[in-house]
C-alpha cells in the first residue's frame, strides 16, 4: 500500500510540478518561498 498522505504536489506558473515531503523540512536554499 502506497501512503502518499505526506506528499504535497505543487505546480508553479511554468507548469513545473514539485513533490514535497511534508515529513522533512523544506530545502529553502533550493526552493525559495519567494521569487524576485
Amino acid at each position: 500500500t502506497l501512503r502518499s498522505g505526506h506528499l504535497l504536489a505543487v505546480a508553479d506558473e511554468d507548469g513545473f510540478i514539485a513533490l514535497y515531503d511534508t515529513r522533512r523540512p523544506l530545502p529553502s536554499s533550493r526552493f525559495p518561498s519567494e521569487q524576485p
